[in-house]
């Protein structure tokens, strides 16, 4: 019998883009394998989502390009102090997403955060 997280619903349907949109191709179900719960429902992009989404980033990139590098590195190496803090919890959700060891999971997450 398929359980379903709460979680599931805050996002549901969505996308990120510039903010969390409904997406404009339907959703996927993300099912834990070992149970059958499950775990989200993401939206799924369409050709005018990624155009947006194209044009959201572009935006992006200029802004970001304008920051100093040294404000930059800062950041990513906040981003990756994050990544390496909340190891287990990613670790947990790769598992349960797609049934990697937790031992191998936190290596798929954090090969990033290792470099920074």
């Amino acid at each position: 019998m398929q359980r379903e997280r709460k979680e599931v619903h805050i996002w549901a349907g969505k996308i990120f883009s510039s903010g969390w949109v409904e997406a404009g191709g339907g959703v996927s179900n993300v099912i834990d394998p070992s149970n059958g719960d499950r775990l989200s429902v993401p939206g799924i992009a369409n050709g005018e989502d990624v155009v947006a989404a194209a044009q959201v980033a572009e935006r992006a990139q200029k802004k970001w390009a304008a920051i100093p590098f040294s404000e930059r590195a800062a950041i990513v190496r906040k981003a990756a102090k994050t990544l390496k803090k909340r190891e287990k919890e990613f670790a947990d959700w790769n598992v349960r997403k797609s049934n990697p060891t937790v031992r191998a999971s936190p290596a798929l997450q954090c090969a990033l955060a290792d470099i920074c």
